[in-house]
This record gives C-alpha cells, structure tokens and sequence, in this order.
C-alpha cells in the first residue's frame, strides 16, 4: 500500500493497532506504529514515515529518529497533558515535562453515558475556560501547608502549594511515596502509572516540599 504513495506523497501517516493506544497493549519502549515505520524503511522505499499513537516520550521519539527507524512522529494527547513540552525538552528539561499516562479521558468522560466533556487527569487546566483560569490570583500571603497522605493527588497537592510559595510538609504513614498506584512498580502493564508516579516523586522533591514518611498525621 505505501509503495503505491512513492512519487504522490511526501510522507505517509501511520496508525496502527488501537486507535487509542494504552499500557495494556503496547511496551513502553515499542510504540506499535514504530514497526511498521521500521519495515517502511527496511524496504526501502523513498517516502517518509511518521507513526502515531503512543509517541508520548519525546526523549525515546528522538532515539527512534536517531536510530533511522522513522524520519518523524506525531504526537497529540502529549500535549494536553503539558502545553509546554517542547520549551522544556528544548531547554533540557524533559523530566519536567508531565507525562501524558494514557488515560483517555481527553476523550470524554463516560462516553457510553455522560457526562460529555473533556478532561485531562494530569492537566486539570486543559479544556478549562481562559475566564476561570484567570480567576485563581496569586496568594496574598506565604503560609505553612500540611498535606496529609503521599498518593498521587496528594504529591499534586504538595507541588502545586509550593509553586504558589508556601511552605509544604507532606505526611506519609507509608514507608515511600506513591499511595495505590505503587502497585505500579510490579505491573508491567501498568507502566503509564509508574512514569506518572516516579514524575510525581521527582518534582515533590524539587518544589523543595518537606516529606516526612513513615509519619502518620495527628491533630
């Protein structure tokens, strides 16, 4: 089929397997479009390829180029997750960038039942009207912030407080950060949650955010 586009197309647009890509049916490392762009190249054929879905890592896509396995990706739900993916990468600070983890939810919430709009789990400023963003003002005050509990909404918690300016201890009864997606670590169809979970972690520890572990919360 992609012989028959050689001398019509520039490049040829490739999507393969689940039209919407999860961890449960590809590798981290083996987007599944990449094979096909892979065997495109393999044959010889002048025409470039771009494959999509599952593109997430802009590091692993820069290896793949390099590597000659395709000449480009595509990539789209990378970038509701974080707006400013490519200033980052570009100012080499990719493991700042917030990783998309396949949610689907950009889609729709409930798409058999409703509620019909979209949403972003790890963006909540994505799809939200200009007029309420503009509506949170900067905080009159430094304060002290207690966030109880290490999971993944209370790791958000934690940095978002400290990027605001105030002063944050996390409290954690467990031995490590994580809450239930540390189940993660032993699922290797899961691995969308550990990059989510480890991006988490990283950045509570670079918002400066005090973590006390092995701590459980008390008036």
């Amino acid at each position: 089929q992609v012989r028959k586009l050689e001398g019509l197309a520039d490049f040829v647009y490739i999507r393969a397997g689940s039209a919407h890509p999860n961890s449960f049916c590809q590798d981290q490392d083996r987007p599944w479009g990449l094979a096909y762009a892979e065997a495109i190249k393999k044959a010889g054929l002048k025409i470039l390829t771009c494959p999509g879905a599952g593109f997430h890592d802009p590091v692993q896509n820069d290896g793949f180029i390099a590597k000659g396995l395709t000449d480009m990706v595509s990539m789209t739900t990378p970038f509701f997750a974080d707006p400013e993916l490519v200033r980052k990468v570009a100012a080499g600070r990719p493991d700042d960038v917030v990783p998309c983890y396949q949610c689907q939810n950009c889609h729709c919430i409930s798409m058999l039942k409703g509620p019909h709009y979209a949403t972003c789990d790890v963006n909540p400023k994505w799809a939200t009207p200009a007029y309420k963003l503009q509506g949170i003002t900067a905080p009159q005050k430094i304060k002290k912030v207690a966030v109880i509990g290490g999971g993944p909404g209370g790791m958000k918690a934690a940095i978002v407080a400290a990027e605001r300016g105030h002063r944050v201890t996390l409290y954690e009864k467990d031995a490590t950060l994580g809450g239930l997606i540390r189940f993660s670590d032993y699922s290797q169809w899961r691995w969308n949650m550990k990059v989510l979970k480890d991006y988490l972690i990283h950045q509570v520890k670079k918002a400066g955010v005090e973590v006390k572990l092995g701590t459980e919360a008390t008036p």
